[in-house]
């Protein structure tokens, strides 16, 4: 197992103390047995949380598990094989230790209810509970109770792993020569990923074969666990630790320890829903798994999954709770991902500061670590004529000084949108992955529209550590993001309407075709794109209407592959010191524009890409460029002609160009710039007026790269390979054109 560090968990609601009556007439026990007796009158308080509709005032039979013979006293259930199985709905309590046993329920189109009152289940070959006919299941954890649940060993677990980082492996490996869309995915992707389809964690599994009929009775379908069919080298009995074939609830303020070391944690095929419950959960495959709809009010949530921490094939909707949530190996192990095969767009790798802190006072944000760290290569990869990026040996490869890299067919790149980065979600090369052994290990997954509406959540993913394949809301919560890959990711549209929400360490940090930002705190720290708003399905936006939003990248800082429009928030971009990338940077290939209608707005990086706000915006700008670079550290204040300080910031990295945005920029003032020694009058005669004459704006769809090409590494300075250099700003050098290689 893996050994985290477990944080310290809240109470989550509130419980009311019910009185409960087990009223069952006559008296009778029997072990071992398939005949079912009841006992006499007995009572029992039990806590049962508001948040968790369950009738307790009527057990059928309480079950008392032991390996020298379990007790049923009531009516419903049976000792069979060490398996007691429930056939006829109705409340059962459990407690006791039981090992090579489970609880089983066959009570096909009737209601069950299982309550856990200090129960111990172990099975070496299968799950610990298993509903295969009812028509639904309420577990119900008792409060004060330790409750603990494990299908296979250790061993199944260690040999679990090690089946899924062969099969990522030889995908990465696939993928690294053959589709640079390694990670990506896409509307279709359900099919990609082991985890997404009640698939196994095997890459050899055989082809599957059709389940039993739900139409067969439990006699019929299953006399001995031999007969079962499989899904995917996995019988339901091995699908998950508590498996149920029907909705299933999930509650009580006890706590619960769930060990799926053969595959999954918890799964329903149908609607599950979780409350209140004190959840440990270790996984050799998906944490939570839910067939249509997952539902999760309240409770503590400790997860360490090989696969998924929380999936849904459809719907995914979290109130609230306490998540603590770590997925394969946590994204300190996707280091070597980028370093062989960047995860989306070029010309850079993992890695990025740490915290930050913000000082919105001015409209600025303070990094308090250093400059997210650059890559360590000095040689930019050229790309093959497959679309592959091989690492050139040689100097003469490299672009001279002032010239753009050499594409393939000898023609300059796209201009604008994505300068050397960002990937363009949906291309040819990003829709499959080459190997659909793959299994996904994000940390929060749904087919289905996925909406948070509150709780607090800690997130170490080797992959995204939120992600999509449809419409992803945030309504409210607080977020502690580490990712291998995107922060918060989804096919489709992303909207942030609350809540906080932190990624302090990732590839990119906020993904989706359209995102918007109404309210709430989103602060990014990325080896890559901060935003990346990239689609063929529409056209790609980025829109900030409020809230505050914080990006410190090495690739493009909000990079839109169309349009990028802010109406209002506090908005701070500490973007790259290589003339690669930008603090901004939007689809000019696209008729993408950059607007500013309102807010604050600051945005510092190198002009080697520089982008300049529309004249359609309706809320004064200027973008200033230095002469000279400047170095970190250095304070770059904003003066009116009064000699008035409207604005100040401290670079955190290497820089040369700002763009600020403000209510207090007035049209026809004049400003002066000033950082250290050097400093500049700048006049506001236009809505976005600029001393700049133009970037490089080479880009496009992620330009230069996009999922992987041009695959290599910037040079520590931050500057083009062997020399090059972006064009001076006297040049003539336009967004639409870059200068032709060899000229």
């Amino acid at each position: 197992m893996l050994n985290k560090n477990l944080k310290s968990k809240m109470g989550i609601g509130f419980a009311t103390v019910l009185a409960v009556a087990l009223l069952v007439a006559g008296c009778g026990t029997t072990t071992g047995g398939t005949e079912t007796a009841t006992v006499g009158t007995e009572s029992a308080t039990v806590v049962a949380s508001t948040d968790t509709s369950i009738d307790l005032s009527d057990v059928t039979a309480v079950i008392t598990l032991s390996d020298n013979g379990s007790v049923v006293s009531g009516n419903g259930a049976s000792v069979e094989d060490n398996d007691i199985v429930i056939t006829s709905g109705g409340t059962y309590s459990f407690s006791g230790t039981l090992t090579e046993g489970r609880i089983k329920v066959e009570a096909e189109g009737q209601d069950v209810t299982i309550i856990l009152n200090g129960v111990t289940i172990t099975n070496s070959e299968k799950d610990a509970i298993y509903i295969e006919y009812a028509n639904s299941a309420t577990i119900y954890v008792m409060e004060g109770t330790e409750n603990t649940l494990t299908s296979g060993t250790e061993a199944t677990y260690e040999e679990a792993k090690a089946t899924i980082d062969e099969a990522n492996a030889s995908t990465d490996t696939s993928v690294a020569t053959t589709d640079p869309a390694s990670t990506t995915e896409t509307n279709n992707s359900s099919t990609n990923d082991v985890s997404s389809a009640d698939d196994s964690a095997s890459a050899e599994e055989s082809t599957s074969t059709t389940e039993a009929s739900s139409a067969d009775t439990a006699s019929a379908s299953e006399s001995t666990d031999s007969t079962e069919a499989v899904d995917e080298g996995f019988s339901n009995s091995q699908k998950a630790t508590i498996m149920a074939k029907c909705s299933l609830t999930v509650g009580g303020s006890g706590s619960l320890t769930v060990n799926g070391y053969i595959n999954n944690g918890i799964q329903s095929k149908e609607i599950l829903t979780i409350s209140d419950v004190n959840l440990t959960l270790v996984s050799a495959n998906d944490g939570i798994k839910a067939g249509t709809e997952l539902n999760i009010t309240s409770g503590t949530f400790d997860i360490d999954s090989y696969g998924d921490a929380i999936q849904s094939d459809g719907t995914l909707n979290i109130s609230d709770g306490y998540f603590d949530i770590f997925t394969g190996n946590g994204s300190a192990s996707a280091e070597k991902k980028s370093e062989a095969m960047p995860g989306g767009g070029g010309m850079g790798g993992r890695g990025g500061a740490g915290m930050f802190s913000k000082n919105f006072e001015s409209g600025a944000a303070q990094p308090t670590d250093s400059e997210a760290a650059q890559p360590a290569d000095s040689e930019a990869a050229q790309p093959t004529d497959s679309g592959a990026a091989q690492m050139s040996d040689s100097a003469e490869t490299q672009p001279a000084a002032g010239e753009a890299p050499q594409m393939p067919d000898g023609q300059a790149p796209q201009m604008g949108g994505g300068g050397f980065g960002g990937r363009m979600m949906d291309d040819t090369a990003d829709s499959v992955d080459s190997d659909s052994n793959s299994v996904s290990q994000k940390g929060i997954k749904a087919e289905g529209v996925m909406t948070i509406d509150g709780g607090t959540f800690t997130m170490d993913t080797v992959d995204d550590a939120i992600h999509g394949t449809s419409d992803v809301v945030i309504n409210s919560g607080t977020f502690t993001i580490t990712a291998g890959d995107d922060g918060v990711h989804s096919d489709t549209n992303l909207t942030v309407n609350g809540g906080t929400v932190t990624v302090e360490d990732c590839y990119e940090g906020i993904e989706a075709g359209v995102i918007t930002i109404n309210d709430g705190e989103v602060s990014v720290t990325s080896s890559d794109d901060g935003f990346n708003a990239s689609t063929t399905l529409t056209d790609p936006d980025i829109t900030i209407n409020g809230g505050v939003v914080y990006v410190n990248a090495s690739g493009d800082g909000l990079d839109s592959n169309k349009n990028l429009t802010i109406n209002g928030g506090t908005v701070y971009v500490d973007g790259p010191s290589d003339d690669m990338n930008a603090a901004i940077d939007i689809g000019t290939e696209n008729q993408g524009i950059f607007v500013i209608n309102g807010g604050t707005v600051t945005a510092v990086g190198s002009s080697g890409m520089l982008e300049n706000a529309d004249s359609s915006s309706t809320q004064q700008t200027i973008t200033y460029v230095f002469s000279e670079k400047l170095e970190e550290g250095t304070v770059i204040t904003v003066s009116d002609s009064s000699g008035n300080e409207v604005a100040s910031f401290t670079l955190i990295k290497s820089a040369n160009a700002v763009t600020y945005s403000s209510a207090d920029l007035v049209s026809g003032e004049t400003y002066t710039f000033t950082a250290g020694d050097q400093s500049g009058e700048i006049t506001a005669d236009s809505i976005n007026t600029t001393n700049s004459t133009g970037g490089m704006g080479m880009g496009g769809h992620g330009g230069m790269g996009g999922r992987g090409m041009m695959q290599g590494q910037m040079p520590t300075d931050g500057q083009m390979p062997t020399g090059g250099q972006a064009p001076a700003n006297d040049q003539t050098t336009t967004n639409e054109q870059a200068p032709a290689s060899g000229n």
